[in-house]
């Protein structure tokens, strides 16, 4: 959650930013999601958390989809391998 600053939050989202930013990288893919990311990328898809977060969280999957289709449908709590993040700047639809 959210300080009364909003910094948590900003770390998060920076955290999601540098983790995306290694998911581009296709020799990455697997190696990202063997360490546990679609765990946390599911939480953050979470309407309790920012918009920000979401749609950086969807953007992550969305990158780790390319390689990681099948783990990311796997993941406990994903319901039937399909997302939506309302309000926010990126889907994914797997």
């Amino acid at each position: 959650m959210a300080d009364r600053g909003g910094g948590m939050s900003v770390r998060c989202t920076a955290g999601c930013q540098a983790v995306n930013a290694l998911a581009v990288i296709d020799d990455n893919k697997l190696k990202l999601v063997e360490s546990g990311v679609v765990a946390d990328y599911v939480q953050l898809l979470s309407p309790q958390r920012e918009e920000t977060l979401q749609a950086e969280a969807a953007h992550g999957l969305w990158l780790l989809a390319f390689n990681c289709k099948d783990n990311i449908i796997k993941q406990p709590g994903c319901v039937e391998g399909r997302y939506f993040v309302a309000k926010s700047y990126y889907f994914v639809i797997l």
